[in-house]
Formats: C-alpha cells, structure tokens, sequence
C-alpha cells in the first residue's frame, strides 16, 4: 500500500520459473496477487521460463493461477535479420565502438543456434573469448564454428 501512495508498481519477476520446486510455491505467487485495490493490482508477478512452464501451467491443477494470468508471451526463434541485429544490440548495449563480427559470423550464429537467443549468446560469448585470447580484432565463420564444437552445438534447422 506504500508503494501505491507513492505511485509506484511493484514488479515481482521471476526467472527461470520452470525450475520452481513445488505446486505450493505457485499456489503462494498466486496469493501475492491477492494484494489489489477494486480496480487495479498493487503487483504485477512476471514468471518467465522455458517451454516447461507453460507445459507445467497448463496442467488442471494449476487452473487457479491460470486464470489470473493477464498475458502470455511465447519467444519463438529469431529471424536471420533480428538475429543480426540482436547481436549488433548487444556488442552496442556492451559499450563497443564497432561490432567485431563480420556479417558471414552472425550469419554462422543464427544457421547454428537455430536463431534461439541463450544458444546466440552461448556462441557469440565463447567466440568473443576467444578471439580476445588471440587478440583478433574481427571474428569469422570458423571461430564461431569452433565455439559450436566447443558446447556440442550442431546446426538447427
């Protein structure tokens, strides 16, 4: 009620919410969002997880905390186009002066993460290192391959 008076929005997030142990957790998230005035909600609970949270949440025995559910989002795989631009975001959003992969290595990225975002991190991290550890100022198709090697990542698609 504080934070309301203050005009404030409390946001609960939780990450990685398929790894929640036991229904009696869901069922005490649900009775957070109990916390509501007639015509609004004092917060708002964001459970983002992999596919088997929605698998879990679909369950009948969960249909309370579905139905208070507001919205729900699935991110499927990127594009070859949002894929190079998600990782030009990133190398931006890091503070870096030029993107140091070439267009062939984003492209490497996306034909072997399948364009899923966490493998798109996986690879261009593990590319990233190592190229530093060469002291390679530009990072091409066999690093980001190498990388693939590395975490026993074939090609998806």
């Amino acid at each position: 009620m504080e934070l309301y008076e203050q005009h404030r929005e409390p946001v609960l997030l939780i990450d990685e919410a398929q790894l929640i142990p036991t229904k009696a957790t869901f069922d005490e998230i649900r009775l957070l969002t109990n916390f509501q005035l007639d015509d609004q909600n004092l917060l708002s609970v964001l459970l983002i997880g992999q596919p088997e949270l929605e698998k879990r949440l679909d369950r009948e025995t969960y249909a309370p905390l579905r139905q208070r559910i507001g919205m729900r989002y699935h991110l499927g795989p990127l594009s070859l186009e949002d894929t190079l631009a998600y990782i030009d975001h990133r190398v931006r959003v890091a503070g870096a002066n030029r993107n140091p992969f070439s267009r062939e290595a984003m492209e490497e990225i996306h034909a072997l993460s399948g364009g899923i975002p966490r493998l798109i991190n996986t690879l261009a991290t593990t590319a990233l290192l190592d190229a530093f550890g060469d002291d390679a100022a530009t990072i091409e198709p066999p690093r980001i391959t190498s990388a693939a090697r590395e975490h026993r990542m074939e090609a998806h698609g």
